[in-house]
């Protein structure tokens, strides 16, 4: 529950003067549409009758619900009625009044539940009363703190020192308890006989509910003895295990903030839960361990983390600093062994330096502001506006409902694997910098809907001597699973640790991975709000990026594929006619065509390889980005090698270029493992006269006006295939 579910239950009790309400004596609060909870001694007071009173009075209670829009006082009726009674002993029942309304609730009221304890001390309580000797008869806040049972069953509270204390008009308030967000019983009598010193006690909400069985919501509660062990809220979704999920945090990351009487932590899991079910459906009752009293760690570890199926770990740099939390993960992949990383959930409450190894699913829950700095989201409470918190727990409760479910019913051989779905097509989602990590997440859902594989599912991450090697080794690895590349760019800088990926690495290895297999199509974007004049990073990845609202690009990504999937038909067909499987490696199953161009052309140039690759003909380009001039020579001549014709983007200004191209070709032919069939240069400018003097036989001139006409490529191509 909110704090303000506390303020839409909370009523005042009036006097009832010549049949009308009066002043205010005491207060209650709503335990079900139709009934209040107060004390009995109240409604004495408000009907002005014997205090000895043993059967549930007659007459009209007269009430209103103050923290709530004004409106005319309700009417309500005594319908359970315990007396009051000069000596209790633990566990008697007394100064307890259940009233039935009898007018309908005002817009806005809402019901609370009560929470059982055994162990009161430390526990911090909020109150809200009327206390009628400070003439505050609109209400008053207090925070207090439980100390512990007296002998009559009681529970006697304190206030905070420096606070005001409780006073009469408090009678029949709910105790609020702030950790739990439910009432831990109901104030009944206070002791000013010490002027000094004011003691308050309350009715414990283990008596409430004893009273009025039917009538009380009662939620579960965390702990029951020292030992601090769980009553299970529910039964466990699969079997063979104590606990679904066991959550592992740093107590530190769960300390309510300024304004907030819910930590961190406890609000996200909150949260989570209603998602969880939401996802399990309505017969997926599970159960959920979270350590909020810091218990033992030995019994924590073997009781509890050592008979869960799944792991959540809320990591932050108070996690890594714990030792506790480092033991707690440990523990859980040495019971899991190889099947631990699909079963570990991590929650990036804040940045951490070092990457955090062991799961397959993590969620960031922290962005960088404006300035650079990271922030985590949430803080100090959420805010309903706050869609990109919200998408990131429905992300988590999707990615746990589906392990679940997995772990609840395996395949029916002995090794327990995830259900084999087709998957559409593999697509390989670079790793951004911290500023678009968002549109990572909405390109990565959108794309999932589609029944799309996106990998890499990890950080890269590598130690060592050779951890440069090690990390290329790994992006080249999973590129050659994907059909497309995609990576989403800004000018925010990259800053990583030696060790993980770049921007600019992951392209590179995505350009090499491209001209070794001629199967991956690479998709870069930017927003079109950066304008190239204010870039400061990355200019040369930014200047050849698609440019559109991510939304649009979101759905070119599944346009782009849809050709891909068609090509790839189109070419196995081809193959299947000419008697040839669809993964032979002869070398008339495709052509290479070497796009060569500036950093300028770059965009014209990928119009140019889509066009071929409709065709059945793969194509390439130079490394653009500055390297030095030995690995640009070094990559020239490996296109120069592979390719069957070249394209050459020309006008009379890049003839001193043109022509550099050019003799390095002629220097090299020798040592050609076959001869290129054509060299294409494509005029962009026909109206002005090929200045380049320069003239070899398999080198033709093309004049286009206008590529998208493609009169120009449809001839190169006529000339390639001849």
């Amino acid at each position: 529950m909110s704090k303000a579910d506390l303020n839409n239950a909370i009523v005042r009790i009036f006097e009832i003067v010549d049949g009308e309400p009066s002043q205010v004596v005491g207060a209650g609060f709503l335990v079900s549409p139709r009934h209040i909870i107060t004390c009995a001694h109240v409604i004495v007071d408000a009907l002005d009758i014997s205090l000895e009173t043993s059967e549930p009075p007659i007459e009209t209670i007269y009430l209103d619900f103050p923290l709530l829009p004004e409106h005319e006082p309700l009417e309500a009726t005594t319908l359970k009625w315990y007396p009051v009674k000069e000596n209790y002993s633990v566990g008697e029942m007394g100064d307890i009044c259940l009233l039935q309304l009898s007018t309908p609730l005002p817009q806005g009221a809402e019901s609370i539940s009560i929470v059982v304890h055994e162990q009161y001390f430390g526990r911090k309580v909020r109150m809200f009363g009327f206390p009628s000797n400070r003439g505050m008869y609109d209400g008053d806040w207090l925070v207090g703190q439980l100390q512990g049972l007296i002998r009559n069953g009681w529970v006697q509270l304190d206030s905070e020192i420096g606070r005001r204390s409780v006073a009469g008009g408090f009678s029949g308030t709910a105790v609020w308890d702030i950790q739990e967000n439910a009432v831990a019983g109901m104030m009944v009598s206070i002791d000013d006989s010490d002027s000094d010193d004011t003691a308050a006690y309350m009715i414990p909400a283990k008596n409430l509910s004893k009273a009025l069985p039917n009538l009380i919501k009662t939620v579960n509660h965390q702990y029951v003895n020292k030992k601090q062990e769980l009553i299970p809220t529910s039964k466990t979704y699969i079997p063979d295990y104590k606990y679904d999920i066991f959550v592992s945090y740093a107590y530190c990351d769960n300390e309510p903030l300024y304004q907030s009487n819910k930590g961190w932590v406890t609000t996200l899991i909150n949260t989570l839960k209603i998602k969880l079910r939401q996802k399990l459906g309505e017969e997926g009752e599970f159960s959920l361990w979270v350590d909020y009293e810091q218990g033992k760690p030995e019994i924590r570890l073997e009781e509890h983390l050592g008979k869960a199926a799944t792991l959540i770990v809320i990591l932050s740099t108070g996690y890594m600093e714990s030792r506790r939390c480092q033991q707690e993960f440990k523990f859980f992949l040495e019971h899991k062994a190889a099947k631990s990383a699909n079963h570990v959930f991590v929650l990036e409450y804040d940045k951490v330096e070092e990457p955090f190894q062991g799961s397959n699913h993590h969620f960031q829950f922290w962005r960088h502001d404006e300035r650079g700095k990271p922030r985590t989201l949430a803080i100090p409470q959420p805010n309903p506006n706050e869609q990109e918190y919200y998408n990131q727990i429905e992300d988590l409760a999707r990615d746990l409902a589906k392990t679940l479910k997995t772990l609840k019913n395996p395949p029916k051989n002995t090794e327990l694997r995830e259900p084999v779905i087709e998957q559409r097509a593999t697509i390989y989602l670079a790793e951004v910098t911290d500023d678009l990590q968002e549109y990572r997440f909405q390109v990565e859902r959108y794309l999932k809907e589609y029944n799309i594989q996106i990998i890499p599912k990890t950080l890269y991450y590598f130690q060592g001597n050779n951890a440069n090697e090690q990390l290329r080794h790994a992006i080249e690895a999973d590129l050659q699973k994907s059909s497309l590349f995609i990576q989403l760019l800004s000018n925010f800088k990259p800053v990583r640790p030696p060790g993980m990926s770049t921007p600019q690495l992951q392209y590179e290895c995505a350009e090499s991975v491209f001209k070794a297999q001629k199967e991956l199509s690479i998709l870069q974007w930017r927003d079109p709000q950066l304008k190239l004049n204010q870039l400061t990073v990355q200019k040369e990845l930014l200047n050849s990026a698609l440019v559109m609202h991510i939304e649009e690009f979101k759905q070119y990504i599944i346009q782009r594929l849809k050709k891909i999937e068609e090509q790839k038909l189109l070419q196995e067909e081809r193959q299947q006619l000419k008697g040839l499987q669809p993964n032979s490696q002869n070398e008339s199953t495709y052509q290479f065509v070497f796009i060569n161009i500036i950093p300028k052309d770059k965009e014209l140039a990928n119009e140019i390889s889509e066009f071929l690759l409709e065709r059945g003909i793969g194509s390439g380009f130079p490394l653009l980005n500055k390297v030095r001039p030995a690995q640009k020579r070094k990559d020239l001549e490996r296109n120069l090698q592979d390719c069957n014709g070249v394209i050459m983007l020309y006008d009379n200004s890049l003839q001193e270029w043109a022509l550099e191209q050019i003799h390095h070709y002629l220097r090299i032919q020798s040592r050609l493992k076959r001869s290129i069939k054509i060299i294409a240069l494509f005029n962009k400018s026909p109206s002005e006269e090929v200045l380049l003097n320069v003239k070899l036989p398999n080198m033709q001139f093309f004049d286009c006006k206008n590529f998208k006409d493609n009169s120009c490529l449809q001839s190169f191509i006529s000339k390639l295939q001849q």
